[in-house]
């Protein structure tokens, strides 16, 4: 049987880089590859956000696109992702 070639026209890394929101207890880590096949236009990354009861300013993190190959990224290879608070300190009586 002769080998079988997968071909990636594009790839490239997305990574949470930074921000005020805590790696661990507000997020989980990202560093993904994606990859992109001849006439792919997108692609889907999940972030997990991990929700607590902690009472805390909106806080943000940063996702940025890595290491392409076969291509560039543009100006703007960095997102800014914002975590509302949905915790209040004022909870009702049971």
């Amino acid at each position: 049987m002769p080998p079988v070639f997968i071909w990636t026209f594009f790839s490239l890394g997305v990574v949470t880089s930074g921000g005020t929101a805590s790696k661990g207890s507000d997020y989980k880590a990202l560093n993904v590859k994606v990859d992109f096949d001849v006439n792919q236009i997108d692609a889907y990354v999940s972030l997990n956000i991990i929700d607590d009861d902690d009472v805390e300013d909106n806080e943000y993190i940063l996702i940025g696109l890595t290491d392409p190959k076969n291509g560039v990224i543009g100006k703007s290879g960095e997102m800014r992702l914002t975590l509302l608070n949905e915790d209040s300190k004022f909870r009702p009586n049971n």
